[in-house]
């Protein structure tokens, strides 16, 4: 199953938000937490980072449910973002949280690290796609 969302501002998304839960409550009740968590964090990153040209921005979230697995993709039209260097400077997201207890930013791609089994950027990171395993009777596919 696949559900799809689109959105250009911050409260279009979160008009959504309720529904994208009743979702991941439904379909990967176990996992809804830590896909919550990485979808806000995708979701913020998007308007903070790609958006400075302020042009008209359009992002897309997809929620692909199977048997075994949540797929979670956020694309958008905005800026190109340097996600290998990021994730360079993450690597394992356990030590970064340990070395910036005390950060107010920067926490976001580590989050998503942290609560997906697997997390990949595309398109210049223009597109992420985190991917989360789920139990086969934990949801209702």
């Amino acid at each position: 199953m696949e559900v799809l969302y689109s959105f250009s501002t911050y409260s279009e998304f979160q008009e959504k938000l309720d529904e994208v839960e009743q979702y991941l409550d439904r379909y990967a009740k176990n996992k809804k937490k830590y896909a919550m968590f990485s979808i806000i964090e995708a979701v913020n990153n998007v308007f903070e980072h790609a958006n400075k040209a302020e042009t008209d921005l359009c992002i897309t979230l997809t929620l692909i449910f199977t048997k075994n697995q949540l797929i979670i993709e956020s694309t958008h039209n905005g800026e190109e973002f340097n996600y290998k260097k990021k994730l360079e400077k993450i690597g394992d997201p356990d030590i970064y949280f340990q070395n910036h207890l005390t950060a107010l930013r920067g926490r976001g791609i580590a989050i998503m690290k942290k609560c997906a089994d697997n997390l990949q950027y595309f398109d210049n990171g223009r597109r992420i796609t985190l991917t989360f395993q789920l139990l086969g009777d934990e949801n209702g596919i």
